[in-house]
């Protein structure tokens, strides 16, 4: 048993003074995809379909993040040499990336060299300074647009998220500034790492955060502490005629007397290797993966850490009984806390089946070509039903600057956004899905519990107790 996080990039680039040098090795056996990071200042996020030459997208964050089309080879090992640092003013825009053949070997590395254009913003951009107000007309009440004034006049919102902003939410943040001047500054905290970060803060009188990006469980901790605050008025979730995705209702929360908004929802399911499971043996519900002739194929979402293992742990103990739990994990190969690297590692055949798997970590898969080495599975006694939410703290700094950030994550405009990338946790009804067959959380019904039964979640780190053990029963150790 091991824990497996996917694999790491090549490492021992050359570096030149005053670019920064990021390089990742992408060459799984269907296609390319990955991480690729540049420090101080440079970070790319890549998601590649290389077999046809087709665009894929790469994230360059100087000052302000922007999107950049790429185009791809298959099998390549790609390095992106020079990426200046400093002097951008404004965020990258409308950019192309040239991959010119043939690549020339650098340190005996095999690399692609890169022409970057990029068209300068009018208005300067730095990490202190927010963005200059785009073409955003006034449309909500005079009430509200005075909260977007003081929100501009505060400059800034800090939000702590969960886990890194996907590139979809990075579009919306993007979006954002651009649209309301105000600067999104973004901090990626653990439950753990976020409360005693919060907990040391509070006690200085010193809070820096606004909000908390996460899922039910922190959010109903900050409300259980009584150390959120109610958002007020959100123009987008009352607005008169709109339709939600009744399950993921913005108001869900709030209409049981908590605090917390809900902007995102996605449904988990499974992600199987075609060549390690066959179609014919592929198993159709959750309580099928208890099947001994899944022994040593599972990858699993580590469910003794706050997340969707901890999650998929509760509510299918609570449907089948710990008897059922204990011959699931059996079968267990490893634990994960990246389900982004897990799909990947099923795809490639690394591992047979992937729980539970988002229908929002399958952006950079689906982007293979037919026939893909693996498919889906919506379990047919329901797929979890997990919320996004968003909580407002207390004595937060910038709290018009957090409201004004709330409402427009539930715009149609920041909604289609999500929509539009596959698998995205879209929670309108009025907007449309790129791949429909991937909305699992409108699809599919929901597995029983979900997503109302999180009252067992209220303390994250008490929830995760008895996966510990029930992991140490089955032989899987932790760490803990």
């Amino acid at each position: 048993m091991k824990a497996s996080g996917g694999k790491k990039g090549k490492k021992g680039q050359k570096r030149q003074k005053g670019f920064s040098t990021c390089a990742d090795g992408l060459n799984p056996p269907n296609g390319s995809w990955g991480i690729v990071k540049a420090r101080p200042t440079r970070q790319a996020a890549i998601s590649l379909n290389p077999p046809n030459g087709s665009w894929g997208i790469v994230k360059i964050q100087p000052s302000c993040p922007g999107d950049v089309p790429v185009h791809g080879t298959k099998g390549r090992t790609l390095t992106i040499p020079q990426l200046p640092l400093g002097g951008f003013k404004g965020a990258a825009r409308c950019c192309r990336l040239d991959f010119n053949d043939p690549p020339t070997a650098v340190g005996g590395i095999k690399v692609i060299w890169l022409t970057v254009c990029f068209a300068v913003a009018l208005a300067a951009c730095t990490n202190n300074q927010a963005p200059q107000s785009a073409n955003r007309v006034a449309q909500y009440s005079a009430e509200f647009e005075q909260v977007i004034s003081a929100g501009r006049n505060e400059a800034q919102v800090v939000v702590a998220f969960f886990s890194p902003p996907t590139p979809t939410i990075q579009k919306k943040i993007l979006l954002f500034e651009e649209s309301y001047g105000i600067k999104v500054n973004v901090a990626t905290l653990s439950a753990a790492q976020f409360f005693s970060r919060l907990d040391a803060e509070r006690a200085a009188n010193k809070l820096s955060m606004d909000v908390r990006i996460s899922g039910y469980p922190d959010g109903r901790q900050l409300a259980k502490l009584q150390i959120d605050q109610p958002f007020g008025s959100l123009p987008e979730a009352e607005a008169a005629g709109v339709e939600w995705i009744e399950q993921f209702h913005p108001l869900r929360e709030v209409r049981a007397g908590r605090n917390m908004v809900i902007y995102r929802g996605h449904g988990w399911g499974m992600v199987v290797n075609r060549g390690l499971v066959p179609p014919e043996q592929a198993p159709k519900t959750w309580k099928d993966l208890a099947n001994p002739i899944y022994r040593g194929k599972i990858i699993l979402f580590d469910p003794s850490i706050s997340g969707p293992g901890c999650n998929l742990y509760h509510f299918l103990t609570d449907v089948y009984g710990s008897q059922w739990t204990n011959e699931f994990l059996q079968n267990v190969a490893a634990l994960t806390r990246s389900p982004f690297q897990a799909d990947k590692q099923a795809a490639r055949g690394e591992f047979g089946i992937h729980v539970p798997s988002s229908s929002g970590t399958l952006v950079s898969l689906w982007s293979l070509p037919e026939p893909r080495p693996f498919y889906t599975v919506v379990p047919e006694d329901g797929a979890l039903m997990i919320p996004s939410t968003i909580s407002l703290l207390k004595d937060a700094p910038h709290p018009n600057a957090a409201r004004a950030l709330t409402n427009f994550l539930l715009s149609k405009e920041a909604q289609q956004i999500e929509a539009d990338e596959p698998g995205g946790g879209y929670i309108r009804s009025d907007v449309k899905p790129r791949v429909p067959e991937l909305a699992f959380h409108v699809n599919a019904k929901p597995f029983p519990g979900t997503p109302e039964k999180f009252e067992w979640s209220d303390d994250a780190k008490h929830a995760c107790e008895p996966t510990v053990n029930a992991l140490k029963a089955a032989g899987i150790n932790t760490g803990q």
